[in-house]
Order: structure tokens, then sequence, then C-alpha cells
């Protein structure tokens, strides 16, 4: 049995670099891997892996086995661990007539693959053996690969062999970041096609933080139970595993709800067209008639067959008119004077590249190119350049993609959150000033600028009205609304489908940035390492960047200092409760919207109880509205408020303007069937923004 045929009897076919999730964590052991797979001998030798137990170390050195027989199924490779290397030199030395066995087969390998080194611990006979293997491998330029639970310096090994480990090259792998775990139960669940809901691999990726065995394991344990009860796996269901997994084994710190992550599914995109606009073609209008002129003549030439110096005459006629019209004519004049036939194919093949240049003028007149000028002005200078054709191709593709990419960015903002609609009192005047100041000139002062407030009170509206706003007034600039979590999903598929260069460069050709819910950072280490480094790239070429959050900078303890700092390092404002003058505006405005009137005594007791959070005054006012309508009434009284708040729930019409919130006795609270109903209407989609009605929700 050759080495080969021993090694794919030992090494697990799933373990390749394809199935290998690679993420900060792993990143450095993996190039170093495939470094290997792709020179044996050559790129690093030895190799050294160390890490933990369950991160990975063995599916690495097993991917490069892979590779390798992938590559050149002939290699002699053998994979082993370090017990079975001793066990098998204690087996020879026994019989004694096989040692020269033992040495024929370590000592004449392309690649030898040991796993788990640290057990020749103690055994001096195997450390010399192998040292002698080594240097015989070594002198050969033969791979030599080992695996650890620790660095070479750590291991209590003859120092002979430490420092030829350290003399190659020495990779560890660290525990895996919340994105990388995620990305490894995708993996895993894809593999065996069954498909999890999100938040449920987001509840497993915070509960299990070890590694990636266990990672694994509990995701096996999960879909085990479930298939064998036949149930439905639920988030809350994971919980109460992972809650009696930490019963058993008091060693990981239960997930913390603070940093949850349930975000909104996102529907997949409907196709965008590009934008149209009118501007006038660079070429002369008679440009696609010419064409059509040059090459009915070429074809009514041909077929009457003229004698070959009339021919050839004709055709420098053609060349002349072309060079006249200001195309290079270069490829007319290295053939005008030779064989007809060839002229004639020449000149075929001309008009036709003609045409699509013409196409092209048709195409790039079509597009939206505001801002974009530059690379519209180095298609319009090729397009009387037949040889260019295929660079004209390139370029005007990459800028239909800019612009694709520009219309997707805009699909991001709610058209209906605007300056016009936004009610701000004197308490938030100093507010308005500023962002409508960055509205006007981004990037010219305010940047970065940290918006914080309360839950409720408008953070989100203000950031589209900034959008909208810049989008009307500076229509060149690219503007993307995101929250925290729709660009930690995006990043975890980038890391699935290994396209973080495509993930970083989308990020790169934006204007504007305006990032919600900043305070989701916390707990989430790779979205925060992609994230500054979004922020330093647009920032360091001058493009604004607003944030908003629910906490000032220096209370988010769990988001980096370095991050942090960058937001301190602009102007970091608060947006305050509104006072009741401006609630009293919301909600008179909102009523009257819907042509309806109401109580001033129910006036007073909405404006001074709903006084913490905008979202719940407009909540309650769309129960009333909906309440209204069901009773065909037309304005909104005390009896309403109680039909709505409970029977038990008497408003108090005296309430002073410092009154609390009710009583959770006491708080109206929404039936099963309407709560079923807001959440599914609070779905965000990436590239369909929602009604403004779903964003007040």
């Amino acid at each position: 049995m050759s080495a080969g045929n021993q090694l794919q009897l030992f090494l697990n076919p799933n373990f390749t670099f394809d199935h290998f999730i690679v993420g900060n964590s792993n990143r450095f052991a993996y190039a170093a891997a495939k470094g290997v797979a792709d020179m044996p001998g050559f790129m690093h030798n030895p190799l050294f892996i160390y890490s933990g137990v369950g991160l990975g170390k063995t599916h690495l050195i097993s991917a490069i086995g892979n590779e390798l027989l992938q590559t050149n199924p002939e290699i002699q490779i053998i994979y082993t661990t370090a017990e079975q290397f001793a066990n098998e030199l204690l087996d020879a030395l026994e019989r004694r007539k096989s040692i020269d066995d033992f040495h024929n087969k370590y000592r004449n390998v392309d690649c030898l693959l040991i796993d788990d080194i640290q057990f020749l611990a103690d055994k001096d006979r195997s450390q010399t053996e192998l040292l002698h293997t080594f240097d015989t491998l070594y002198t050969l330029q033969k791979q030599i690969v080992f695996t650890s639970d620790r660095p070479p310096k750590s291991m209590d090994l003859d120092e002979r062999l430490r420092s030829r480990f350290e003399g190659g090259l020495v990779a560890d792998i660290q525990l895996p970041d919340f994105e990388t775990r995620v990305a490894i139960l995708n993996n895993k669940a894809a593999l065996r096609n069954i498909t999890l809901p999100e938040e449920l691999i987001y509840e497993i990726a915070q509960g299990i933080t070890s590694n990636i065995r266990e990672l694994e394991g509990f995701l096996n344990q999960v879909l085990a139970i479930s298939s064998l009860n036949d149930a439905q796996v639920t988030v809350e269901w994971v919980q109460r595993l992972l809650a009696e997994r930490q019963k058993r084994y008091d060693t990981t710190p239960p997930p913390s709800p603070a940093v949850e992550v349930t975000p909104p599914p996102v529907a997949q995109p409907e196709p965008q067209s590009l934008a149209k606009s009118p501007a006038k073609s660079s070429l002369p209008e008679e440009f696609g008639q010419f064409i059509e002129e040059v090459e009915h003549d070429v074809s009514q030439t041909i077929s009457k067959r003229q004698e070959e110096e009339e021919l050839r005459e004709f055709y420098r006629q053609k060349l002349y008119v072309w060079e006249m019209k200001g195309f290079n004519v270069v490829r007319l004049q290295q053939v005008i004077d030779g064989n007809v036939e060839e002229i004639e194919r020449v000149f075929r093949e001309y008009t036709r590249d003609a045409k699509r240049l013409a196409e092209f003028q048709k195409q790039l007149a079509c597009l939206d190119v505001r801002g974009l000028e530059a690379d519209a002005r180095k298609i319009e200078q090729n397009l009387f350049n037949p040889e260019a054709i295929d660079q004209i191709a390139a370029d005007l593709k990459r800028l239909e993609t800019r612009i694709e990419r520009r219309q997707t960015y805009r699909q991001t903002l709610i058209l209906d959150f605007r300056f016009e609609n936004y009610i701000a009192g004197d308490e938030n005047k100093m507010l308005m000033s500023i962002a409508k100041a960055v509205s006007q000139a981004p990037a010219k002062q305010y940047n970065p600028l940290y918006i914080h407030g309360g839950v409720g009170l408008g953070k989100t509206h203000l950031l589209h009205a900034i959008g909208n706003y810049i989008v009307d007034h500076h229509a060149h600039l690219n503007v993307l609304y995101i929250t925290v979590d729709e660009f930690a999903r995006h990043l975890i598929k980038a890391i699935e489908e290994r396209r973080t260069d495509d993930f970083r460069m989308n990020y790169n050709e934006i204007d504007v940035l305006l990032m919600d819910d900043i305070q989701r950072l916390s707990g989430k280490e790779r979205t925060q390492e992609e994230f500054f480094h979004c922020f330093n790239t647009l920032y360091s070429v001058n493009k604004q960047i607003v944030i908003s959050g629910d906490r000032p900078p220096n209370l988010l303890t769990e988001v980096e200092h370095r991050i942090r700092s960058r937001f301190e390092g602009g102007l970091v404002i608060e947006l305050k409760s509104p006072k009741a003058e401006v609630r009293r505006t919301i909600v008179k405005n909102y009523i009257e919207a819907l042509n309806l009137t109401i109580d001033p005594r129910a006036l007073d007791y909405i404006t001074h109880q709903y006084q913490h959070s905008i979202r719940e005054l407009r909540g309650i006012l769309n129960r009333l509205t909906a309440q209204c309508s069901v009773n065909g009434e037309t304005t909104i009284t005390l009896d309403t408020l109680r039909s709505v708040l409970g029977e038990n729930s008497t408003p108090s019409v005296s309430a002073p303007s410092t009154a609390k919130r009710p009583a959770s006795t006491t708080t109206p609270q929404p039936s099963n069937e309407l709560v079923r109903d807001l959440l599914s209407r609070m779905i965000v989609d990436w590239n369909k923004p929602p009604t403004r009605l779903d964003m007040e929700l």
C-alpha cells in the first residue's frame, strides 16, 4: 500500500480548505497552510501550527494532505499522530528486524504530517527518531508539518527538536470571534442541507465561545434532540439547553441579553434598473446614419466585384472619410495597399467595431453619470477608437456597476423621513442646526457626528432626514443608511462566501455613511474590526460619517476604545426628550392628518402620559385612531381612551407635566394578534425601504 493510499484511509475527506471558515482568529494559520499546499517543501518548511483544543489544527493539517493529493495523486504522504508514531517505533524496536521498514516508511516521503506532537514529551527514543527523520526529510527539501496544543518553546522536548520547530514558520489559532462562530454554524448546517433561523444561530454563537469542537457538538445536539422528538427548534428551547449546559460544566458564562442579536430577515432585493438621464451625445447626430451608409456601400461594392484597382480606390476614399470623422484608422492604413480580399475583410471588421462604438455611445448617454464625470469622459475619449473596444466595454461595465451600487445605497433611505416633518422643540434646536449644516456641506464640519438619545426619540428619522437632504441637493454622492445588525449580517455572509474584499469595496465607495444603533456593536469582535477599518478608510478620504446610539460613546463599554475615541474625536450631541408642547404638536398634527379631532382632556392625558418616547406616543395614537375607525367615530374621547387602555384604566385628565408612566398593571397592552402584526411590519428590507408607518411602529 502506498503512502498516498494510507493517507486516504486516515484523513477525513471533509477536512478541506473549502470547508474551513476563515476569520481573524485563524487567518494567518490558514494562509500558511495554503502556502504549504501550493508549494510543498519551499514555502514554509517546517510548518508548526498550535492552538487550544478543538480550534481546527487537525482540520488544517488534513486540508494540506487532501489538497496535495488532489493536485498530485502520486505524491507520497504520511499523515499520523505523535502517539501513533511512537507506537510504531516501539513495535519496530521490539521486532528488531522491522526498524529498517520503519525508517523506509517515514524517511522516503514527499510530505510528513504529524498531529499532536506534544505527546512525544517524555518519550526520549521517539524524539531521537523524529529528529533523524526530520533531518533526512529537511535535507531533501521534503515538506514537514506539525500541530500541537502549545508553542515549541513551551514543550518538554529535546532542545534540538524545539530549535528545528522554531526554525520554520510557527502559526497559532486563537478562539474564533462571534462572526466566525456564526459563519461556522451556518457552514455546518449547510453541509447537512439544514437551514436554521438567524436568531437561533446567533443564540448558539453567543452561548458557546470555548472552541469550535464544542460549538459543532452543541449544534449536533440541538439537531439530534429536535429530530428524535420531532420538535421545532426555537430560541427559547436553545436557551434552555445552554442553561443546562452551563449548570453541568460551569465553564462558559451565559449569553448576555445586552448583546443578543436578533436582526430582522432581509428579503432578496429586486433587480434595480439604471437611472436614466437625458444627457446629450457627444458624437455627431448623423453618426449612426453614417455607419449604416458605409456598411451598405461596402456590401454593394463587394457584390459588384469591380476591378481590383477600382475597388482599392473605393476603400481609400472610405478610409479618408473615417479619418476625417476623427476615427483611429491605423488598422485600415496597414492593409490598404495589400490584397483586395484582405482589405475587404478588414473593412468589414472595422465597420462592425464602429457600430459597437455607436452602441456604446448610446448606452453611455442613458446613464446618470453625475459625480462620475471623470469615468464617463474616459469612455468618451475612446469612442472613436475601434482598437479600444474591449477597454471601453470593461470601463462601461464598471461605470454601470458603480451607478447600480449608488441606486442600491439610496434604496436604504426612507423617503418620508425628512427635516420638514421632523418636529423639534427648543431643547433640540442646536442638534437640528448641526444636522442641517452636515446635510448642506457633508464632511466640511462636524465629522464624525455622533447623535445619542433614548429609544424612540427620533434618531432614525433624523439620520434618514440627513440622507434624503444630501441625495436631493448633492445627487452625485453615494449615501448609505444601515444598522449595525445589517452590517454584521452582510459581513457574516461575506465570510461564508469568502468575499470579504467585495464587502470592503462596497463600503469604501460610500460618500456618506449613516449608521444606526451603534450600541449593537457590543460583543461582535469581528464586526468591530471591520467597522474600524471602514471608518478609517472613509474618514481618511474626507467622507461624512453620522452615527446614532442609545448612549454616549464613553458608555459603550463593550466597544473597543479605539472606536469610541474616534466617535469622541468628532461632535457628540444628545437628542433630548421632547417637551410637552412638542408632544402636543405631534399629537394634533397626527390627528388632523387623518381628518379626526380629539377631546382636549384626552389630548392632555396622552401628552403627559407618553413623554418618554415618540415611538410610544405614535403607537398609542395608532391604536386610538384604529379604535375610532372600528367605532365609526371622528373624535378621540376619554371613552376611546378607556376602550383602548382597558375598562379598569381611568385616565386622569389632571396629571401634572411631571407624571410618570402608568404602573405595569395599567400600562396598555396590545393583543397577541396586534403584537404579531406589528412585528411583521417592522421587518426592514435592505433594498426595499418600509413605509413611514412601519418605521414609526
